[in-house]
């Protein structure tokens, strides 16, 4: 259901906005020809990471603290998102995430643990915790999982047949506010322990529930955090007075006691032979086995709060920054949030679609002003905009509608509605509304209001949709692409299974399909041929790798930033764009792509230096990559959207500085409950 949507008075502007951006702008900055014009959506602000869990192979699930749940891939130091869970309700505050043999589990303070079916974006099955509020929650690895609640016991589930189902309480301190359970650990599938916000850290038998030993915190401090040391020998905790202790396994006290953070300790885990812990202090600290520190960075700009073990070469960081930290042989790499941006096509009539991050709503920005805004009754799953600019179809969890934006800036519905969808997109001219059900199935609306179904077997876990040149793609989680017709919704072909998860798709023309991949390869591939065209088999895959030589580009593409969008620039289709949060490449087809050695450039952080150059009369902004790449960064300042305007002869660029989304963030104090508060 759509609410009322009233129209937007463009406020006047300032003499100081001539430099800020808040508001459309227009520079006169050239990258080789091409003018860039800035729009920044003010509303968007990035919401914090709460908790997360990781999966092998190399994908990650991470709570925002507005209740989304985002699936992840991560490969290297890369991080793409394949798509967004919706929350169940606008009060969701999650506390803690699991997989268990891919099934996905959360819970929260609503007292409630819920399984989710990530195929379908939506809750599978769900229970009451039978304790009240959860703040954390723990996976023994075979059969159960463990929830600390806040009548302090520890609620124990059952889940190795396929279902949720309640077991035991273990108690652990009494009914009082000063005694709920924050943090819990299976030692091994026999032994749980389980800490309390009155300090104390009690050890379970898991079968009977016995009490086998207790640990006392110092006066005031209570265990935040837990893992078994690297040796197996320890117990190593994390608590509210920054203190990591290393307590004895047979003895149950503490043999070593490190003053590592200044501030709460949020998350402990061991990871490549050594402890890694973080906290509210925003530093990530390593300790060995000997228990020496032997390294802390200071990467995030908020307090940390997660931390997960990926594989045996990578540990993920996330916190109230809204950041993903990948760190990997020693170097790490920060992965901006995912904007939900969609703009027409039109350079001279730029709108703007973006998702409000704190409820499901929809703000349409025509200029750099709002023109109206979109409510929905039901958690918002996806949405698109036409590329006329003049229609926009949002998914919720209930159903799918198209609205028409009118010039006066109301809108309306436009004929009936459709199933929930997890991916929708316009055709070219903006008449045909393509859809993928959360069911697989493919649809097309025409729009006369019929309807053509694609006859093949359903696609399960669609993550990226692409409808251009009569033609549309569609891409999975596994790294497969299916190409239909846009006419009847025949198979018109199969692209060889990627190794990697695909973060982009578009047409080239009819015939070729271009494919943006994680590990930041960008391959061309012939339908007719049903190969890869021979740019694509010499300059693919290397045509963004980071070349140790160039240190300005090196920490483009080790940024952590995956290409989101792939744009042919519609007067030259040999020349591409490929958009990233951190960074814009524009590539051309028809040079080889061998990587330089020039001398780096260096590197902008802000938009106010775009207009100085170098002594080449080259703008700082671009690096130079090599014969076939440029690079622009946008390190500070994220790219929600890129797109071609004026044929091709300038870009529109939704961006915001990380100075004016720092401001718009209010403190982690007045935004999330923590556990331990």
């Amino acid at each position: 259901m759509v609410g009322v949507v009233e129209r937007k008075e463009p406020r006047k502007r300032k003499r100081s906005d001539d430099n800020a951006d808040t508001a459309a702008s227009s520079t006169n900055e050239c990258a080789g020809k091409t003018q860039l014009r800035f729009f920044d959506v003010n509303e968007v602000v990035p919401r914090g990471v709460v908790a997360m869990a990781a999966e092998a192979p190399g994908r990650i699930a991470i709570a925002r603290e507005n209740g989304q749940i985002e699936i992840c891939a991560v490969h290297q130091r890369i991080v793409s998102c394949l798509f967004v869970i919706p929350r169940l309700s606008k009060d969701s505050v999650i506390t803690g995430l699991a997989w268990v043999g891919g099934r996905l589990f959360s819970c929260g303070l609503d007292a409630q643990i819920v399984e989710w079916d990530v195929n379908r974006r939506s809750p599978r099955s769900s229970s009451s915790s039978y304790g009240g509020a959860v703040f954390h929650m723990v996976y023994d690895g075979h059969s159960t999982i463990a929830l600390a609640c806040t009548d302090g016991s520890l609620r124990l589930f059952d889940v190795s047949k396929g279902s949720l189902v309640y077991t035991k309480a273990l108690q652990a301190g009494s009914l009082t506010a000063s005694s709920r359970a924050v943090s819990a650990l299976f030692i091994d599938p026999h032994n749980v322990a389980v800490s309390t916000a009155d300090g104390i850290v009690r050890v379970h038998d898991v079968a009977s529930g016995r009490v086998r030993s207790q640990m006392q915190s110092e006066s005031g401090t209570h265990v935040t955090a837990m893992c078994v040391s690297v040796d197996g020998q320890s117990l190593v905790t994390g608590d509210t007075s920054g203190r990591t202790q290393f307590w004895s396994m047979d003895t149950f006290t503490v043999s070593r006691c490190l003053a590592t953070h200044a501030a709460d300790i949020r998350a402990v885990v061991v990871h490549a032979g050594l402890v890694h812990c973080t906290g509210i202090d925003h530093k990530i600290v390593s300790i060995d086995n000997d228990c020496t520190v032997v390294s802390e960075v200071r990467l995030h700009r908020s307090d940390v709060l997660c931390l997960a073990s990926l594989n045996e070469n990578a540990i993920v960081s996330a916190g109230m920054d809204a950041q993903i930290c990948v760190q990997l042989a020693g170097e790490y790499s920060l992965s901006p949030p995912v904007f939900h941006v969609t703009a027409d096509a039109d350079a001279s009539f730029v709108r703007v679609a973006a998702r409000n991050n704190d409820d499901d709503s929809i703000d349409v920005f025509e200029n750099g002003h709002r023109l109206a805004r979109i409510e929905t009754s039901r958690p918002l799953l996806t949405f698109a905009m036409a590329p006329d600019g003049s229609r926009i179809v949002t998914a919720t969890t209930r159903s799918t509608h198209v609205l028409d934006i009118l010039p006066n800036g109301t809108v309306r519905k436009a004929g009936t509605g459709l199933p929930p969808s997890s991916l929708v997109a316009f055709s070219s001219d903006s008449r045909s509304l393509v859809v993928v059900g959360l069911d697989g199935r493919l649809t097309l609306r025409h729009d006369g209001g019929e309807e053509d179904v694609a006859g093949q077997v359903p696609i399960a876990n669609a993550t990226r949709l692409c409808v251009s040149h009569g033609r549309i793609a569609v891409a999975d989680a596994d790294g497969a692409v299916n190409v239909f017709d846009l006419k009847d919704l025949s198979l018109v072909g199969t692209l060889p299974r990627f190794p990697s998860a695909i973060t982009a798709l578009q047409f080239q023309s009819p015939s070729i399909i271009a494919v943006a991949l994680a590990s930041l390869s960008f391959q061309l591939f012939d339908l007719d041929r049903a190969s890869f065209t021979e740019w694509s088999v010499r300059n693919g895959a290397p045509v963004l790798r980071p070349d140790p030589n160039n240190r300005a580009s090196l920490r483009l593409l080790r940024g952590g930033s995956s290409v989101s969008r792939i744009e042919f620039q519609p007067n030259d289709m040999s020349k591409a764009m490929l958009v990233a949060s951190s960074f814009i490449a524009k590539v051309d087809l028809s040079v080889e792509s061998p990587v330089t050695t020039a001398v780096p450039k260096s590197l902008t952080m802000h938009r106010a230096a775009v207009h100085h150059q170098n002594g080449s009369g080259v703008p700082d902004r671009v690096v130079r990559h090599s014969t076939a790449v440029s690079l622009l960064d946008f390190v500070g300042s994220p790219v929600a959207l890129a797109r071609f305007g004026d044929n091709g002869a300038s870009v529109n660029i939704v961006a915001t500085p990380w100075s004016l989304m720092r401001q718009r963030m209010q403190a982690p104090i007045h935004r999330h409950r923590y556990g331990a508060t």
